[in-house]
C-alpha cells in the first residue's frame, strides 16, 4: 500500500516539477545551442530571453511581431521545433529559428484567458489552464484536429499557477 503524500508536499513538488520542465527542457542544440528560455512577464517583450547553461552568455530571440507577455505561459516543443506562449487572449508559437510566429490552432478550442501551458509530446497536444468563472484545463492537438476540456465529475479547479505534464503516468499536475 502507498502511503499517503501530504496536499502541501504534492502541491510544492508540481510546482518544482513545473520549473524544471520549463528550465530544463531539450531544445535540440542546432537551434537552442543549450540553452534555458524565458518570457518577460509585462509590457514590452519583444521575444523570449534565453541564457546559455554553460554561463558564456544570453540574448534574446526576437519575435517579428512583438508581444506583451500577460501570464507565464510558456513551453517547447521539441519535436516539432516550436514555442508556445500565452498572452492570456491568444496561444501564439514561434519555431526555434524566430521564424513562423502565429496564432495557435485550437481546433476550435476556447484559448481565451489561457495561462500556464504544458506539451503531452508522445500524444503531440497541447495543454494548458484557462481562467474563466472557474479555472479549467483545455487540451487540443498540436496539429489543429480539436481538443475539449479536461474535467473530472463533480471537481472544482481554484485559479491555479502552476501545470505540468508528465508523459510516463499521461497525468497533468497543477498548483
Amino acid at each position: 500500500a502507498e502511503a499517503a503524500v501530504p496536499a502541501r508536499l504534492t502541491a510544492a513538488c508540481a510546482v518544482l516539477l513545473a520549473a524544471l520542465a520549463l528550465a530544463f527542457a531539450a531544445v535540440p542544440a542546432a537551434h537552442a545551442q543549450d540553452r534555458v528560455y524565458w518570457a518577460e512577464v509585462g509590457g514590452g517583450s519583444t521575444g523570449l530571453s534565453f541564457a546559455a547553461l554553460d554561463g558564456s552568455g544570453g540574448g534574446a530571440l526576437a519575435f517579428p511581431t512583438p508581444k506583451t507577455f500577460a501570464y507565464d505561459g510558456l513551453t517547447v516543443d521539441t519535436a516539432g521545433g516550436r514555442f508556445y506562449w500565452s498572452d492570456e487572449n491568444v496561444i501564439e508559437s514561434i519555431a526555434f529559428d524566430g521564424t513562423g510566429q502565429r496564432a495557435f490552432e485550437s481546433g476550435g478550442v476556447d484559448t481565451s484567458k489561457s495561462r500556464e501551458l504544458t506539451i503531452d509530446p508522445e500524444g503531440r497536444r497541447l495543454v494548458w489552464l484557462r481562467e474563466a468563472n472557474t479555472a479549467r484545463i483545455e487540451v487540443a492537438r498540436l496539429d489543429g484536429t480539436g481538443g475539449g476540456t479536461l474535467m473530472v465529475p463533480g471537481m472544482t479547479i481554484p485559479v491555479t499557477d502552476g501545470l505540468v505534464f508528465d508523459p510516463p503516468k499521461q497525468r497533468v499536475y497543477f498548483t
